[in-house]
């Protein structure tokens, strides 16, 4: 019907058509055995009051989406996706039972649902928290974007797979770090693989040895000397050749932080905090 504010006189000013809910105090909506929020149409109330296969479709849709492009990623050899089946039981609780009886969820789940957008706005912080996983999915793009900083955390892993076009990583002002702090650092490619300084030095650093290796001939640097190797020709071209005595430079040593010990530490003590001073 229409809403307006409390009659004093036969006409009021009309506030719009449908119900609000409101209070200038506090407010709360509880459902012990579910709740539906949706704006998904019901003519005259022709349906059950939760009925959900809309959503419940639309989720179907999107599990059946990640399922596909996660296969991919392992039969590329790298990690699939792991929140499938938590998708899977979620959909079972929204399972109608039985056709001949109201609709009803199989626990107190919370769905939101709506055929057209969906927003959540704050003029100050929003907080998305969960005991199990937390999943997105689109069948479109997902875009982030801050004006500050953007810093993700993953007490396990970071897992990253492009099925088609590839990855780009670039850094408009500022250095590019790459650290593998307990283990070592692989960079393999189908075909060639480029390291370029458009304006100063390329360093290759190692405290023990340097291997340059192609079909069959190589070059070994470490503390005993350098040592070409090849089956074929050695050919060394220069405008002049100059053999002095013996000499060696020591790298810079670089230290980097443990961060295993420290986190197995925590782990036994029962924190979530990994204190790495």
């Amino acid at each position: 019907g229409n809403l307006s504010h409390p009659k004093d006189k036969p006409e009021s000013e009309g506030r719009g058509e449908g119900f609000e809910i409101r209070t200038d105090q506090w407010g709360a909506v509880r459902a012990g055995s579910g709740l539906l929020i949706s704006t998904h149409k019901q003519d005259q109330a022709q349906g059950v009051h939760l009925d959900a296969n809309e959503a419940k479709q639309q989720i179907e849709g999107g599990l059946n989406n990640a399922k596909a492009l996660s296969e991919v990623a392992k039969n590329q050899q790298t990690d699939p996706l792991d929140m499938l089946e938590n998708i899977q039981t979620f959909l079972e609780v929204l399972k109608q039972e039985d056709p001949k009886k109201a609709a009803e969820f199989q626990s107190a789940v919370m769905l939101l649902a709506s055929p057209k957008s969906i927003a959540v706005s704050s003029n100050e912080d929003i907080h998305l928290s969960a005991n199990g996983q937390l999943t997105q999915s689109a069948g479109d793009s997902i875009n982030i974007s801050t004006q500050k900083n953007i810093v993700s955390h993953a007490s396990q892993k970071i897992s990253l797979f492009a099925a088609q076009e590839g990855a780009r990583l670039f850094a408009g002002q500022g250095k590019v770090e790459i650290q593998a702090q307990g283990d070592a650092l692989d960079v393999v490619a189908r075909k060639g693989v480029k390291i370029t300084s458009t304006e100063d030095t390329v360093f290759i650093t190692s405290p023990t040895e340097i291997n340059l290796t192609a079909n069959g001939s190589q070059v070994k640097l470490n503390g005993s000397g350098i040592f070409p190797v090849t089956g074929g020709k050695l050919e060394v071209k220069a405008g002049q050749h100059l053999f002095m005595g013996g000499s060696s430079i020591n790298p810079p040593a670089l230290d980097l932080p443990d961060c295993s010990a420290k986190q197995t530490q925590a782990a036994q003590n029962g924190s979530a905090k990994v204190d790495l001073s």
